[in-house]
């Protein structure tokens, strides 16, 4: 089995990287589908909370299918791996943030 820091195209951390990409996608459509259809029912903060639990679900889902392909088989590849997607995501989400014209301020209030 090939470690977290080789992949069959013989680039770093490519598997991780596409595992990601594949987690932003699914994360993207979940968040689209709780603006339309939860948030009118519940109201935002609620649609927050069952959002955030759903998220969770669907991240760990998609680790979990993935984790074979990934081949992170020591503590230490996992944990490099999770570091690597959170600040993609990050990274990812700050971006959107100011695409759609947010001030730095908005968006971290948003971690906050």
């Amino acid at each position: 089995m090939r470690s977290v820091h080789e992949s069959a195209v013989g680039r770093p951390w490519h598997p991780c990287r596409a595992v990601w990409l594949l987690i932003a996608v699914v994360e993207s459509v979940h968040g689209t589908l709780r603006e339309f259809f939860l948030v009118p029912v519940v109201g935002a903060a609620a649609a927050s909370l069952v959002g955030f639990a759903v998220g969770c679900v669907l991240v760990i889902g998609v680790a979990w299918l993935a984790s074979r392909w990934l081949g992170a088989t020591t503590r230490a590849a996992q944990l490099g791996v999770g570091v690597l997607w959170a600040v993609l995501m990050l990274g990812f989400e700050m971006a959107m943030g100011r695409a759609r014209g947010f001030s730095w301020q908005r968006i971290a209030t948003d971690y906050g």
